[in-house]
């Protein structure tokens, strides 16, 4: 940190490496509702995580530089502070401009609407991206490199949506295939879950070859995926449902996580579901279903609960896998046209804000005249598994026809809790 100005006047601070404790004038503080403007002048040299999977990366040859905005062993995982001060948590949401300096053989890629690029001198170029809808700071990205733009438009609920894709060069064919279906994923969210909130759909092609990050508006993803046929569209899908799941809606903490990945894993099967029919669909939840029963607890080290996931687990198989299938019993929990109306209120009412699994407990309830407690308790508040099976039944006659009584057995898997307020579904 070189320097620090509070409301334009030069502030007396601190720095060790991870927290700047700036003092104000007489120690007083800035009173509750006050505006106050902070300026950091600073420079170094941004790292990755140190589990390889983010923070930022370097080309040895420096032709790229991307940004991954959480990191797996950072604590916390929000990892905005790698690149830029800010408070840097799962709650704390702002707008930001980006003015990048580069080469001007390269192109500077950020989130929101590219406003201009105009030459620096000394063969470079200087890209100012600016995002007015906030964001916490782990969704912010930057990506450089020599790129090609495919150009197109989305006509969305709420009108036309630029879409941009910025590949490399040798994937500009490619990405033509592989993004052959985004206007139609799009389409299935928006049915499904409400408009798509923001100012542009975009992704960003990066060498990074274990997974993407969904920053808002500009998704980094992988080259690899970017070969011209549809094998990566479930990851293609995945990201793009943060913009509802993560990113409209942010988990409050780490603990939550499962509000972000458990229900974009889920928006996998959805689309699926509308794009290759239900057979398609019932294939992919099965299969995420026998991941999370078989190997969660083994991957995981033990029986967790969806809820208050340890930090080492945060993006782990019970977060993905098991978090699908609760969202999916929570569909056939409230029926159909419920479910998806109480999510598309609950996305409508608290867009662009932090939610807690309380908080989504309450609010799902609240919305659809459902207590919801005793679900939460077996489902997301308790580990392991309820399991439903018929142990008897019994048939009696009657002048109307027959009556049946059917016996119910409920089964613990990696659990000692009982659910309560069960609706099995039987066929006779």
């Amino acid at each position: 940190v070189d320097s620090v100005k509070l409301n334009a006047i030069s502030a007396p601070y601190n720095y060790n490496d991870t927290v700047i404790r700036i003092k104000t004038p007489q120690n007083k503080g800035i009173p509750a509702g006050d505006t106050a403007y902070l300026t950091v002048y600073y420079h170094g040299n941004p790292v990755k995580d140190a589990s390889g999977w983010g923070g930022f990366y370097f080309s040895n040859d420096s032709s790229y530089a991307y940004n991954l905005g959480v990191g797996f062993a950072a604590a916390p995982h929000s990892y905005g502070r790698v690149w830029f001060p800010c408070i840097d948590d799962f709650r704390e949401k702002a707008t930001y401009d980006f003015k990048v300096r580069v080469k001007n053989t390269n192109t500077a890629v950020c989130n929101g609407i590219l406003v201009d690029n105009y030459c620096a001198g000394n063969n470079t170029a200087i890209y100012h991206w600016k995002i007015k809808t906030p964001i916490p700071s782990y969704l912010a990205s930057i990506a450089v490199r020599k790129y090609s733009l495919i150009s197109n438009t989305y006509n969305g609920i709420n009108g036309n949506i630029p879409i941009s894709l910025y590949v490399r060069p040798s994937d500009s064919v490619g990405a033509i295939g592989s993004f052959s279906n985004l206007k139609d994923i799009l389409n299935v969210y928006e049915m499904r879950f409400g408009p798509y909130m923001w100012e542009r759909v975009g992704y960003v092609g990066v060498p990074f070859t274990n997974g993407a990050m969904e920053h808002a508006t500009n998704i980094a993803y992988p080259n690899v995926c970017i070969n011209g046929t549809l094998n990566y569209e479930s990851l293609l899908a995945h990201e793009l449902s943060h913009h509802w799941f993560g990113n409209l809606i942010t988990c409050s903490t780490e603990e939550d996580m499962w509000i972000n990945e458990g229900w974009a894993t889920y928006c996998e099967s959805i689309y699926k579901e509308e794009l290759y029919g239900v057979n398609s669909f019932k294939t992919d939840v099965r299969t995420r279903h026998k991941e999370a029963l078989q190997k969660a607890h083994i991957t995981d080290g033990s029986y967790l609960s969806l809820y208050g996931i340890p930090h080492k687990y945060t993006y782990g198989t019970t977060v993905y896998d098991k978090g699908a299938g609760v969202v999916h019993t929570l569909r056939n929990y409230m029926g159909d046209d419920l479910f998806f109306d109480v999510v598309t209120k609950l996305l409508t009412e608290y867009p662009y804000t932090d939610i807690n699994t309380f908080n989504l407990r309450d609010s799902l309830s609240s919305f659809s005249g459902i207590d919801l407690n005793d679900f939460f308790e077996a489902y997301v508040f308790n580990p392991g598994f309820p399991h439903f099976s018929i142990d008897s039944f019994k048939l009696i006659p009657s002048s109307t026809g027959n009556l049946c009584i059917v016996y119910m057995r409920q089964k613990q898997k990696g659990t000692s809790f009982f659910a309560n307020t069960n609706k099995i579904e039987l066929t006779f």
